[in-house]
């Protein structure tokens, strides 16, 4: 499953997260948000039968339109992001169950925050848990100051993680790959 940031969305909650979502349901072809909906339900109806009270926080990422359970009606700001985080993971856990999961979030220099914090909580997590997750994060490189380095440098810590730094291409490099 892949997401890429973009400059011009940085202020969207969860816009990587999105791509992701998306390809897991497998909504990227479908017409409307009806059959969005429908195929959303359907899977969370077997994948997480006891998250089901949780789904319309998918609208925060997938903008799905299902309408608030009592469960989402009644949370307040501060308490969605981690109910958020609880329903990723439990959609994330069961593909796992399944199979190897391979996530890939590209440009991540230009995540919001909120994406940070739900990539931060997958990659500690699925550590801790010893799940199989390969995690791909590329970026630029980060100032310390940057918004990302707060977030980046805890998942760089684990003890699974693995950092890879490339050098600037040669001039030569540079035009053989464009030919």
């Amino acid at each position: 499953l892949t997401g890429t940031a973009e400059s011009i969305e940085q202020q969207t909650p969860y816009r990587v997260w999105r791509d992701i979502l998306s390809a897991y349901f497998g909504l990227d072809d479908l017409p409307g948000p009806a059959e969005r909906q429908a195929q959303v339900i359907s899977l969370a109806q077997e994948l997480v039968p006891d998250q089901l009270d949780r789904l319309p926080l998918l609208n925060d990422i997938l903008n799905l339109g299902l309408p608030d359970s009592e469960l989402t009606g009644s949370l307040d700001v501060a308490q969605r992001p981690q109910s958020v985080i609880v329903l990723v993971l439990a959609l994330l856990h069961a593909w796992m169950r399944e199979r190897p999961l391979v996530i890939v979030i590209e440009d991540a220099h230009w995540l919001d925050s909120l994406s940070w914090e739900l990539t931060q909580q997958v990659a500690r997590t699925t550590t801790a848990m010893d799940e199989p997750l390969l995690l791909v994060i590329t970026l630029r490189p980060l100032s310390e100051q940057n918004l990302g380095a707060a977030h980046l440098n805890p998942i760089k810590g684990l003890p699974v993680a693995e950092t890879m730094s490339l050098a600037n291409m040669s001039d030569d490099d540079i035009v053989s790959l464009v030919t």
